[in-house]
C-alpha cells in the first residue's frame, strides 16, 4: 500500500488491526501534530467517503492520497478572505451611498441578503480560525468582539422591507458591523503572529544569527550558574538560572520553526556521528530533569547537569544553526536564481 501526501510517498507504520478509517484517523493526528490540515483524500484513486472506505481491510487498500497545507496558511488564507468580504461591503455601501437611485428595491433587498449570507459565513470562519490557533475562550477582546459582532448581525437578520434596508445602511449601522468584523480580524492576526512557526528564508536566517549569539553567551553563563553552585553562592545562582529557562525552551522554538519553514529533516543533519534529532529528543528530556532539580534544590545535581551536559548541547546547537543557516542561504540563493531565469 502507498501512502503519498502531497504527491511525495511518505512511510507510514501499519498495524496489522487497522482499517481504513483507523489509518485516516492515525494520518490525521499525525499531521495535525506537524501542524497540518487534511483537505483532500484519495482512497484507490476514489474520493474518500467515510460509508465507502472505513470498513475497509489494510490488504483491500492499494493507495491513500492526501492533499495537505499548514495550518497557519490556511488560517492566513481565512483571514485574508475575511479582510476581502469587509472590502467589499465596505465598497457596496459607498457605491449605495453614493447613488441611491440607481439601487431600486429588488436590488437593494439582492444586496442586503447576499450580505447578510456573507456575514453568517464570517461567523463559521472566525469560529474555525479560532478553534484552529487554539485562542483561548478567556480572549477577552475577541470574545466581546466577536458577541458583539454576531448579535448585531442577530439583530438586522429578519429584516426584508427596502426602507428599512435603506435606513440601516444610511444609519451607518452595515459600517459598524463590518468595523468590529476588522477588529477581530485584526486580533485573530496578531495572535497567529504570536503562534507563527512557519518563516521566510530571511527570518530564519536572522533568527539564526540571533540564536548562535544568544548560544556563544549563554555557554559562558551557564558555566558561571555551575560554578557558583559549586562553591555555595545557589541563591544568586538559582536567580541566574530562572532567567536562562526562557532562552532554554526558546531553543527548540527555532529547531521547529526550521523544521516546518523549511521541510528539514534533523535525521539527516549528523553533529559529531549523531543525528541532531536525537539530540533534540534527548535535550527535551535534560529539560525536564534541569526544572525537577531546580524545583528540589537539588544544587549538586544542578550543577552536574549544567557544567556536564547541557554545555556540550549549547555546543551542538551552535554547530546545528550554523548548518541551518548555511541550508537557508543556499535555499534562498537557488529561488533567487530561478526567479532571475524565470523572468
Amino acid at each position: 500500500m502507498e501512502v503519498i501526501i502531497n504527491k511525495e510517498k511518505i512511510e507510514f507504520n501499519l498495524d496489522g488491526n487497522e482499517n481504513c478509517g483507523s489509518i485516516i484517523n492515525d494520518l490525521r493526528s499525525w499531521l495535525y501534530q506537524k501542524r497540518h490540515i487534511m483537505l483532500r483524500t484519495i482512497i484507490n484513486g476514489a474520493e474518500y467517503t467515510s460509508a465507502l472506505h472505513d470498513g475497509l481491510s489494510i490488504p483491500e487498500i492499494q493507495s491513500i492520497e492526501l492533499d495537505t497545507e499548514h495550518i497557519e496558511i490556511l488560517t492566513l488564507n481565512s483571514l485574508s478572505e475575511l479582510k476581502n468580504y469587509a472590502d467589499r461591503v465596505d465598497d457596496n455601501i459607498t457605491k449605495i451611498s453614493a447613488n441611491p437611485s440607481k439601487f431600486d428595491d429588488q436590488k437593494i433587498i439582492e444586496l442586503f441578503m447576499q450580505m447578510k449570507d456573507g456575514y453568517s459565513w464570517c461567523i463559521k470562519a472566525v469560529e474555525n480560525i479560532a478553534r484552529v490557533l487554539q485562542t483561548s475562550a478567556d480572549n477577552i477582546q475577541i470574545n466581546t468582539l466577536n458577541k458583539t459582532f454576531i448579535s448585531n448581525i442577530n439583530e438586522i437578520d429578519p429584516i426584508f422591507d427596502p426602507a428599512a434596508i435603506r435606513d440601516i445602511i444610511s444609519s451607518g449601522k452595515i459600517t459598524q458591523i463590518n468595523n468590529t468584523l476588522l477588529k477581530i480580524i485584526a486580533e485573530l492576526f496578531s495572535d497567529l503572529k504570536q503562534k507563527k512557526t512557519l518563516l521566510s528564508f530571511d527570518e530564519l536566517i536572522e533568527k539564526a544569527e540571533e540564536l548562535q549569539n544568544l548560544l556563544n553567551h549563554l555557554k559562558e553563563e551557564l558555566i558561571s550558574v555551575s560554578e557558583k553552585l559549586q562553591i555555595g553562592e545557589s541563591a544568586e545562582a538559582m536567580n541566574l538560572l530562572k532567567e536562562k529557562f526562557v532562552t532554554l525552551e526558546s531553543i527548540t522554538q527555532f529547531f521547529n520553526q526550521a523544521q516546518h519553514s523549511i521541510s528539514f529533516d534533523y535525521h539527516t543533519l549528523i553533529i559529531n556521528d549523531k543525528p541532531m534529532q536525537s539530540y533534540l529528543d534527548d535535550y527535551l528530556k535534560l529539560l525536564k530533569e534541569l526544572l525537577d532539580s531546580f524545583e528540589t534544590k537539588d544544587y549538586v545535581m544542578l550543577a552536574d547537569l549544567i557544567e556536564y551536559e547541557l554545555t556540550e548541547y549549547i555546543i551542538v546547537f551552535i554547530e546545528a544553526v550554523g548548518q541551518i543557516s548555511s541550508s537557508v542561504k543556499k535555499l534562498k540563493n537557488s529561488t533567487n536564481e530561478a526567479g532571475s531565469v524565470n523572468n
